[in-house]
């Protein structure tokens, strides 16, 4: 299995929160090339300079059998939904599976 992470900020580069509607729209996007996913609510930190900056985010967790889209190309989707500069993601193989 795979693991794919994506980190998706929650205040726009205009400095505002992103919307419930950009929200949907990222669920359904996930859902629709993976068939579903894990949302957990996170705080960031990044430095510019002197300053280091708190960023507020949710992390999007995916496991899958297969890679089933190029997933730099579908952060850089999430990031434009999302109005990011960027969005960050992460790939693994992990053992996993699904108990009855």
């Amino acid at each position: 299995m795979i693991r794919h992470r994506y980190y998706v900020g929650t205040v726009t580069g205009e400095g505002l929160p992103v919307s419930d509607e950009q929200r949907t729209k990222l669920r359904e996007t996930l859902c629709e090339v993976y068939g579903g996913y894990t949302v957990y609510a996170a705080t960031g930190a990044w430095r510019n300079g002197a300053v280091v900056k708190l960023e507020p985010s949710e992390v999007y967790e995916v496991l899958s059998p297969s890679r089933p889209v190029d997933p730099q190309a579908l952060a850089q989707l999430l990031a434009t939904i999302a109005e990011q500069s960027t969005v960050l993601w992460t790939e693994e193989t992990v053992t996993g599976g699904f108990s009855a």
